[in-house]
């Protein structure tokens, strides 16, 4: 058996690659065309009127070894793209499949993240929703009352050069207890 033979035969055992078995392709579709030349010389000098029998079988028999061994790297190049094709989808399929773990890594160090940061996040959030929603409540109050669609309440604030003054505050017409509101909680309130 020749080296390529050989090369050919470990190709269909474990560990082969894709790329290793297109190598070999090339080498025996080569091989093929050497063998079918050898094979054709061979034949020519079969057919030789001139030559003696002896001569005339040793050729013929060199026709058939070649016919064969051209024969033979043919259906190797078919089986051998075969076998190629087959490796091809199980490198693709460990591809995806390495693709797929480290993925399912990822998403569980992202699991215990969420686990880590989001339930205090939450928790701060809820918070901030509900004081967001007693202070527009608080000024739906405010707005809703007589006195406050009337207009009483206008912001006038006090300016101390182009600085708006600290102790600014909202000035009042009429009274603001019309609604049930101490005055003092009210100016309480707007401060900042």
């Amino acid at each position: 058996m020749s080296n390529l033979e050989e090369r050919i035969t470990t190709a269909f055992a474990d560990g082969a690659t894709s790329s290793g078995v297109a190598a070999l392709i090339a080498e025996a579709e080569a091989a093929a065309i050497t063998s079918g030349e050898e094979a054709e010389a061979a034949r020519t000098r079969a057919l030789n009127p001139s030559l003696c029998s002896t001569d005339v079988g040793v050729a013929r028999r060199e026709m058939e070894d070649a016919a064969f061994r051209r024969d033979r790297m043919r259906e190797a190049v078919r089986c051998l793209g075969e076998r190629r094709g087959q490796l091809k989808r199980q490198e693709e399929q460990a591809r995806l499949r390495a693709t797929y773990d480290a993925a399912l890594v990822e998403r569980d160090k992202l699991a215990a993240e969420l686990v880590e940061v989001y339930p205090p996040l939450a928790a701060k959030l809820a918070d901030l929703a509900a004081r967001v929603a007693a202070n527009d409540a608080a000024i739906e109050r405010v707005r809703s009352c007589p006195m406050g669609r009337s207009g009483w309440l206008t912001r006038n604030w006090s300016h101390a050069g182009s600085k708006a003054s600290s102790t600014a505050q909202p000035t009042f017409r009429g009274s603001p207890s019309t609604c049930g509101y101490p005055h003092s909680s009210m100016l309480g309130s707007t401060r900042r």
